[in-house]
């Protein structure tokens, strides 16, 4: 027989009886229960009379039990009925009876959406390579020797791979430079650090120099008020360093707190760990690949009980954190639509976890934790403490269990690889 009511796609209803005789009993145990711990001034443990914890614990009694009661029965007829329950929308007691020998309550809920995963097969999926070059193992150790370079002063005009130190000596307010430091701005000739029209007027200039150059406004007004489109900097030479970089020797490994090395080792070393960092951006753009693949190719509704219960984990979260006025309605829109994405993406993932019976290992998580621990000085601390924290531990396995997923579905899908420049990749 079935119980339920439907009311639409998602949403049911259902009545719940709880008899009166069923309820008492079950409030009499509970006061029962609380008199043997309660201690009450006048009384020893056990003693005080049911009458006296009736009297102060009664109402949060007959509440607890209640709820107790009409979760129990909410969840056989559930299970009787195979419904996946998302959540309560509304419960309230139902008026207008002449039961005189039970307790009524109408609930109002929300079953999960019937998800129908796509033949995967007739997916087009990319998945994401990059490759390391020698090139790129040299960039990486030059800038090695960057950071324990030597700065000679000079008294030769300025070239690049110099290191400049100027005074902007004109208002430069309204134009381009009004983020640059006013006095001892710094830079590294050559390296496109700073705007092109500043790199080639300190090109050739010496200490205590001084120049004006102009630049033109790409458009009228941009900067000021000013209706000329042309704008005048003046700059002054403060010091001028010849940039000296350190020889590949042994040295060098000694001042990286490296012995026992060569610099070919070195460079295998930089190679891993850039094919570390590597592996989990690609891991990232393939996964943002394949989810988006599976949100436009899979609809269905989403509970309003599931929206309700993120908006006020978030909330929760932001309370303390003061709104944005500007842009409210355009930003709230974005948030829902990233909400219910967010949503529908768990909701698909789960689905194909059942259907594709995916778990992972213990040793897949102690795995990614070494991989991890090998960017820290004290790798097996690392380790251990991140074992320790269970919060750690479970976001990390939530983690793994998405990207053995998206291997699950490019192991169904037609897939191509696309290469990815590793500087682009890196954000470089």
């Amino acid at each position: 027989m079935q119980l339920t009511e439907y009311v639409s796609e998602l949403e049911r209803q259902i009545t719940i009886e709880i008899p009166f005789e069923s309820f008492e009993k079950e409030i009499q145990i509970e006061l029962k229960n609380a008199a043997q711990t309660a201690k009450f001034r006048g009384f020893r443990p056990g003693k005080v009379p049911i009458n006296m914890i009736d009297r102060i614990q009664g109402p949060e009694i007959r509440q607890r039990v209640l709820n107790r009661l009409i979760n129990d029965k909410f969840e056989l007829i559930a299970k009787k009925e195979h419904l996946r329950i998302a959540g309560i929308l509304k419960l309230e007691p139902k008026h207008n009876t002449n039961s005189q020998e039970s307790l009524i309550f109408n609930v109002k809920f929300e079953i999960y959406p019937e998800i129908k995963i796509p033949d995967l097969s007739t997916l087009s999926l990319k998945r994401y390579t990059t490759t390391i070059t020698d090139e790129i193992i040299e960039k990486v150790l030059n800038n090695l020797q960057k950071q324990h370079a030597v700065f000679n002063p000079s008294d030769s005009p300025a070239e690049n791979e110099n290191y400049v130190t100027l005074d902007f000596i004109e208002s430069i307010e309204e134009t381009p430079y009004a983020n640059y430091e006013k006095q001892n701005f710094s830079f590294v000739l050559g390296q496109n650090s700073v705007l092109p029209e500043l790199e080639d007027a300190v090109k050739g200039m010496k200490i205590n120099e001084e120049k004006y150059f102009s630049i033109k406004n790409k458009n009228e007004n941009k900067f000021s008020s000013n209706s000329s489109n042309e704008k005048h900097i003046g700059i002054k030479i403060k010091n001028i360093f010849k940039v000296i970089l350190p020889n590949l020797d042994e040295k060098f490994l000694k001042n990286l707190g490296m012995t026992g090395i060569t610099i070919d080792e070195l460079k295998i070393n930089i190679e891993k760990n850039l094919n570390r960092q590597a592996k989990f951006r690609l891991l990232n753009h393939t996964k943002k690949e394949v989810m988006e693949v599976l949100s436009n190719a899979i609809n269905f509704e989403i509970p309003k009980i599931l929206l309700k219960t993120q908006f006020e984990k978030k909330e929760r979260v932001n309370s303390h954190i003061e709104s944005q006025k500007s842009n409210e309605n355009i930003s709230k829109n974005e948030d829902l639509l990233n909400t219910k994405k967010k949503i529908c993406l768990s909701l698909i993932i789960s689905e194909l976890v059942k259907i594709g019976n995916i778990i992972v290992k213990p040793d897949d998580i102690f795995k990614r934790i070494e991989e991890f621990s090998q960017d820290y000085e004290k790798p097996a601390q690392f380790v251990n403490q991140y074992l320790s924290n269970q919060e750690h531990r479970s976001k990390l396995e939530s983690l793994l269990l998405e990207e053995n997923v998206v291997d699950y579905v490019l192991s169904l899908a037609n897939v191509t690889e696309e290469c990815i420049p590793f500087d682009k990749l890196m954000g470089a």
